[in-house]
């Protein structure tokens, strides 16, 4: 499988090769104050989809003491990457002198005094401003490319890269390759990865519509943001850095210390997948006390990546500062008597076989790893750092080796028949049976003649042996990845299927969160109405209570007056009892009731109902009360009243 992506393809074996290809590209330089070196290897992957960009001196005006480095990582093919590689820093020079000029401009204006014909300096958002429109629009620029557009390549590319000014270093990182700076011999800043599980990530993918299954995006790419990947890059109402996969670049700005900075390391996974940032850090610094050559040291950083198990493209650029570390005569030493101990320790390990045979590679690196007395090995990279010259020892004293033929090496037992065999030597007798190596293939994989003498034997009665070729091996490996695809297949089919029920599950999530919040601006407008409704009929109520409070202040209470004893108008009988009772001179100017009624039902003429008379003016009803308080008991025909307030 793709390590980017999760479609298979290729050959048999799908992306790797039967054996990885070690051939490397390599290049250095010196300029500005810096050396530089850098290595890309194949490995095992069917195609090479590095790419790499150093330049030192920027073609741009005022920027002569300026560099720039980066690392790219193709996934999909090749194309992304290598297009990206000859032309994304003319994109961001392009963007960083329109910068600069916008700026200059605003600093004209906002200056009198200065110098018109002075150049602007470039300011560290400028640049910064300037990468990132230059990552925008190579995208963009890209995506107009037939093949991209039409979708016959399907290409994307990983960047990592260094913008090195005299007085900034400007890191810059859009995917899963990622630089280092090493500092007062530690790693001082590292970028970050940007994978589809980080939560930022996976909140922009989400809102994009897109999910994070087995840490990939929609369970294919492995990374969340990159150059190309179109197919990630088509959501309607998005702009280019809210997509599935977005092309901005994550910049670092930081300021250089000249007596500290040692050197900068850029690589793509295929480095950090089996080296972590110390590692390689420490690693390198090791390499650099025993050489200058930084071709040289990015070679070593390669292989031992290849033999720590990397399956992918490897590429690595290696900065070199002016303070890096130098070579050091007791360094060199030590690494020269280490790769001696080595050199004696695999002579004495194959001086040794005898019954057992003559071990393989892997035998004599696991033997070598157990060894307590071995001098210190290179940090970060161990022994597999050291396996080009444990190989090369164990070629020269093989005695089975040939030029031309793979270091596949076969032990069989065999029925024992005396004398040399076309295909094979002899190399041990045990148990009456002969250990048979053989390193001897024709086209299609190892000799197919691996017994000595006959098929079987007559006095053992063994049964026929039969003979495993490296033909058989491939066509069972190439079974089993046919079978792993095939399973695979299944799951994506039903992970796509389940993708495709929390979409829908989503979606009617989503109207029913829409119904939900509907209904809840209902309610919410129903409370607003309902408590303008209390205002107003609090409003209302209190109106209505106002008059009826004020009415109430002119009513009195009389009690004790018999039933139906004004034979008439009650309110005419009330004013003239209320005149005869409480004296006419005491109201020169007439009393005026406006009304009077009884109160509730009647229920005996022993308990007579009491009246509510209503005084026109309400200074007299003061005087009414205050009269009749004053000539307490009244009385009316004998029976007993009284007149008082109406509670």
């Amino acid at each position: 499988m793709d390590p980017k992506h999760g479609s298979s393809g290729g050959r048999a074996m799908g992306a790797f090769l039967d054996k990885p290809k070690t051939e490397k590209h390599n290049s250095h330089g010196e300029g500005n104050g810096l050396h530089y070196g850098l290595s890309a290897m194949q490995g095992w992957r069917v195609e090479m989809e590095d790419a790499h960009t150093a330049v030192l001196g920027l073609p741009a005006p005022g920027m002569t003491d300026w560099s720039f480095f980066a690392v790219y990582d193709g996934h999909a093919g090749s194309r992304v990457a290598n297009y990206c590689s000859k032309h994304l820093l003319e994109h961001i020079i392009g963007a960083s002198l329109v910068a600069k000029a916008t700026q200059g401009s605003q600093a004209g204006s906002d200056s009198s005094t200065s110098d018109p014909s002075a150049p602007v300096p470039h300011t560290v958002e400028a640049v910064k401003a300037g990468i990132r429109t230059g990552f925008l629009r190579i995208d963009e620029h890209m995506r107009s490319f037939s093949d991209l557009r039409n979708g016959m390549d399907r290409s994307g590319s990983t960047a990592v890269g260094i913008l090195l000014s005299p007085e900034h270093f400007f890191f810059i990182n859009c995917g899963d390759s990622r630089a280092v700076l090493y500092r007062n011999s530690k790693v001082c800043f590292s970028t970050l990865d940007h994978k589809p599980c980080n939560p930022r990530e996976r909140e922009r993918i989400q809102n994009a519509g897109g999910s994070v299954m087995i840490q990939r995006v929609n369970g294919s790419l492995a990374v969340s943001r990159a150059l190309g990947d179109y197919d990630y890059k088509c959501v309607d109402g998005k702009g280019p850095t809210e997509q599935l996969v977005s092309p901005e670049p994550e910049v670092f700005e930081v300021i250089r210390a000249p007596e500290q900075d040692q050197f900068v390391i850029l690589a793509c996974d295929g480095i950090w997948d089996v080296m972590s940032n110390e590692e390689l850090c420490d690693y390198v610094k090791s390499r650099l006390e025993v050489s200058d050559d930084l071709e040289r040291v990015c070679n070593e950083v390669v292989d031992t990546c290849l033999h720590k198990g990397s399956r992918d493209n490897m590429s690595v650029v290696l900065v070199s500062l002016p303070n890096a570390p130098k070579v050091s005569e007791e360094a060199v030493r030590k690494d020269a008597e280490l790769n001696k101990y080595l050199e004696l320790k695999v002579e004495e390990m194959l001086s040794r076989a005898g019954e057992e045979g003559f071990p393989d590679l892997v035998t004599v690196m696991r033997n070598l790893s157990t060894n307590s007395g071995m001098p210190p090995l290179p940090p970060g990279g161990g022994l597999a750092s050291k396996r080009s010259v444990i190989e090369a020892v164990y070629s020269r004293l093989n005695p089975y080796r040939e030029e031309d033929a793979p270091s596949c090496f076969i032990w069989v037992t065999v029925p024992l028949t005396l004398g040399p065999h076309p295909s094979g030597t002899l190399c041990s007798k045990k148990d009456g049976k002969a250990v048979l190596v053989t390193d001897k293939v024709d086209g299609h994989g190892i000799h197919p003649e691996l017994a000595c003498g006959s098929d079987t034997d007559a006095s053992t009665n063994d049964p026929p042996y039969s003979k495993p070729t490296l033909n058989n091996i491939l066509t069972a490996i190439g079974k089993l990845d046919e079978d792993m695809n095939t399973r695979f297949n299944a799951l994506y089919s039903k992970l796509h299927q389940v993708q495709t029920s929390l979409t829908d599950h989503k979606t009617r999530i989503a109207k029913l969160e829409g119904c939900a919040t509907d209904h809840e601006t209902r309610i919410t407008d129903l409370k607003k109405q309902c408590a303008e409704m209390m205002e107003v009929n609090k409003s209302t109520k209190h109106k209505l209570n106002d008059p009826e409070s004020r009415s109430r202040h002119s009513n009195i209470r009389i009690s004790g007056l018999p039933e139906k004893v004004e034979k008439g108008n009650l309110t005419q009988f009330i004013t003239e009892l209320l005149l005869q009772l409480l004296g006419t001179n005491n109201f020169p100017n007439g009393l005026k009731v406006d009304r009077a009624h009884h109160i509730g039902q009647q229920s005996s003429a022993a308990h007579p109902r009491s009246m509510i008379v209503k005084v026109r003016h309400f200074p007299e009803r003061k005087k009414i009360l205050k009269i009749a308080s004053l000539q307490t008991p009244v009385s009316y025909n004998g029976a007993q009243i009284s007149v008082g307030y109406l509670t």
